[in-house]
C-alpha cells in the first residue's frame, strides 16, 4: 500500500484577456466668426502650409468665409469672397490641374453653382457662375468621365433633379444632363456624395431625399452619365448621407442624419451596390449634417451629426461590426447647419467643425481622446501569496478594480478581472482588462526511498512544453486533462524533453510521473 507524505504548493495561472474601451472627449467648443448664416463647411489646405483651413459659405450675406489654420487648433481672420445668391454648400477640389485647392459653390437662390478658382495663398479669383436648375441643394465633386478631369454634381431641391456639369480641367465646367433625383417624384433631394459602390472602378452617386424619405442610389456608367436609380429607405426625413466602412468588410457603406425622427440610419453596403435594411441609432434634435472618422483612434470608423434644435454634436462609437453605441454630445453654436472633420492642431486625432447657423460662427471641437490605455501585470505565473503588481500605461494617472493600487504588490488571491481606468488631464479616461486565473494546483511527492523531481515550462503555455525530470533514470509520464483523460503516456529521459501541445484545448492539465513509490504530479495551463 503506498503511503504519501503531500505537500500542496498554490500558484497563480495567469491569462490574459483584453477588453477594450473608449471614452470620445472634446474641449469646450472655441467659435471663429463667420458672417450671416454659414451653412456648410469643408475643410482643405488653401493656402499650402501643411495646415487645414476651412471654408464656409454665408447664405444671407452670398459670399464664401475662408478662414485659415494656424495649426494648433486656432484660425486667423476671416477672408470672405463673393458667391452667388443663397449659397448653400461647397465643395473643394483642384479643377484646373495647378496642384491648388479651388471651391464650386451651390446657390439656392440664384439657381446656379459659382466656381472659384485658388492661388495657392488663401485667396481665390472672381466667381465664374454656371445655371444649374431650381433650387439647388447640394453640391459635391468626383472624376465622372474618365479624361483625369474633376467634375460637379449637383442636386437641385425644387425640381428634385440632379444636374452634372463636366470639367474641362482648365477651370471651366460644361452640362453634361439633368436627371430626375429618383424615380418617385417630388423626393426633394437635399444631400448628394459620390463613392464607387460596385467596386467597377467608376464614381456612383448616393442622395438623400427629405421628402422621399430615401436615399437615391445612381451607379456610374463612367462616361458621365449614370443608371436607373435604386431607392434605399432611411428613417424620417434624411438631410444629409456620408459613406465609411462601418464593419470592416472592405466595402462601403452609408449613414443617414434623419431630422425629424432624430436619430441616424446605418445601411451595410454588400459591396454591389445594394445595402441592408437600415439601423438607426438615437441622437439629439434635429440631426442635420453627418460626417465620419476614427474619432477615438481604435481603427473604427465613428460617425457624428450635429443637432440643429440642440445645438450640439452627436458622436457615435463604431463597434467595427457595423453597429454603434450610444451618442456622446458636446455643445458648439446656435442651430449647427453643417459639419466637417479633421485633424485642426497637429496631434493626429480628428476633430470637429460646425457651422453655427444662427450664431454666425464655425465652432471647433478638439479632440482630447486618451490613446489606449494598456493594463499589466508584473508575472504570468505567480504563486499565490506573492506579490502581484498591476501597472497601466497610456495615461496620466489610473485607478483599478479590486482594491489593486497602481504599481503597488499585494498578496496574490483569488481569480479576479481587474480592470483600469486611465484619465487624462483633461479628465478623458479609457480603460483595459487583465484576467487573473488563480488555479489550485498539488505537488505531491511520495515518502519512498527513491525521489524525483519534475520541473515545467512555460506554464502557462501555448506551443511547447519543457518537462525536466530529475531523477536516477527514465521515467513514466502521463499528462491527463481536467476529466480524467489520459493525453499523453510516454517513459520519459531524465533531463529535459519537449512536448508539443499546440493540439491540446485550452483547459488546465495533471502531469503526473510514476517512480517506484514516487509520484510527483504538477498542473499546466494551456491558453488559447
Amino acid at each position: 500500500m503506498k503511503k504519501y507524505l503531500s505537500s500542496y504548493l498554490f500558484f497563480l495561472l495567469i491569462c490574459f484577456t483584453k477588453i477594450s474601451f473608449s471614452q470620445i472627449c472634446f474641449n469646450p467648443a472655441i467659435t471663429f466668426q463667420a458672417d450671416s448664416m454659414p451653412y456648410l463647411v469643408i475643410c482643405a489646405d488653401f493656402n499650402a502650409d501643411g495646415i487645414t483651413d476651412i471654408a464656409t459659405p454665408n447664405n444671407k450675406t452670398n459670399n464664401v468665409a475662408v478662414l485659415l489654420g494656424t495649426g494648433t487648433g486656432s484660425f486667423g481672420a476671416t477672408n470672405y469672397f463673393p458667391a452667388g445668391s443663397g449659397p448653400i454648400s461647397i465643395t473643394s477640389a483642384d479643377f484646373n490641374h495647378d496642384a491648388k485647392p479651388d471651391i464650386a459653390v451651390a446657390n439656392a437662390a440664384s439657381n446656379n453653382m459659382s466656381v472659384l478658382l485658388g492661388n495657392g495663398t488663401g485667396s481665390f479669383g472672381t466667381q465664374t457662375t454656371y445655371t444649374s436648375g431650381n433650387g439647388p441643394s447640394s453640391i459635391t465633386n468626383g472624376e465622372f468621365n474618365g479624361d483625369g478631369n474633376i467634375d460637379l454634381v449637383v442636386t437641385n431641391y425644387d425640381g428634385s433633379m440632379v444636374s452634372v456639369f463636366l470639367g474641362d480641367g482648365a477651370g471651366g465646367f460644361t452640362l453634361l444632363s439633368s436627371f430626375p433625383a429618383s424615380v418617385s417624384t417630388n423626393v426633394g433631394p437635399n444631400y448628394v456624395i459620390t463613392t464607387d459602390f460596385n467596386a467597377d472602378g467608376k464614381a456612383d452617386l448616393a442622395i438623400a431625399n427629405w421628402d422621399g424619405n430615401d436615399i437615391s442610389l445612381f451607379l456610374g456608367n463612367g462616361n458621365g452619365s449614370f443608371g436607373t436609380p435604386s431607392s434605399i429607405p432611411c428613417n424620417n426625413k434624411p438631410c444629409a448621407v456620408v459613406s465609411a466602412d462601418f464593419n470592416g468588410d472592405g466595402k462601403p457603406d452609408l449613414a443617414a442624419s434623419n431630422y425629424f425622427s432624430n436619430d441616424v440610419s446605418v445601411l451595410l453596403g454588400n459591396g454591389n451596390g445594394g445595402f441592408s435594411t437600415a439601423v438607426n441609432y438615437a441622437v439629439q434634435s434635429k440631426p442635420y449634417s453627418i460626417t465620419s472618422a476614427d474619432f477615438n483612434l481604435d481603427g473604427r470608423a465613428d460617425i457624428a451629426v450635429n443637432n440643429e434644435n440642440s445645438n450640439s454634436v452627436s458622436v457615435l462609437l463604431g463597434n467595427g461590426t457595423g453597429a454603434f453605441g450610444i451618442a456622446s454630445d458636446f455643445l458648439v453654436g446656435q442651430y449647427p447647419e453643417s459639419i466637417a472633420s479633421a485633424d485642426f492642431n497637429g496631434d493626429g486625432k480628428p476633430d470637429i467643425a460646425s457651422a453655427d447657423y444662427h450664431s454666425q460662427t464655425v465652432s471647433i471641437l478638439l479632440n482630447t481622446i486618451l490613446p489606449p490605455v494598456v493594463a499589466h501585470a508584473n508575472a504570468d505565473t505567480i504563486c499565490a501569496g506573492n506579490p502581484l503588481i498591476l501597472t497601466g500605461s497610456g495615461a496620466a494617472t489610473y485607478t483599478w478594480t479590486g482594491g489593486a493600487t497602481n504599481g503597488v504588490a499585494f498578496p496574490a488571491a483569488a481569480t479576479t478581472t481587474y480592470t483600469v481606468t486611465g484619465t487624462n488631464s483633461d479628465g478623458c479616461t479609457n480603460k483595459d482588462t487583465v484576467r487573473v486565473i488563480v488555479s489550485l494546483c498539488a505537488h505531491i511527492i511520495s515518502s519512498g526511498s527513491q525521489r524525483t523531481s519534475l520541473v515545467v515550462f512555460p506554464n502557462p503555455a501555448n506551443e511547447d512544453v519543457v518537462i525536466e525530470l530529475i531523477a536516477e533514470n527514465e521515467q513514466l509520464v502521463k499528462i491527463t486533462d481536467i476529466t480524467g483523460n489520459t493525453i499523453f503516456f510516454k517513459t520519459l529521459p531524465v533531463g529535459k524533453s519537449k512536448i508539443d501541445v499546440r493540439n491540446f484545448p485550452a483547459g488546465v492539465y495533471t502531469i503526473a510521473v510514476f517512480s517506484n513509490e514516487d509520484v510527483v504530479t504538477r498542473r499546466l495551463l494551456i491558453c488559447r
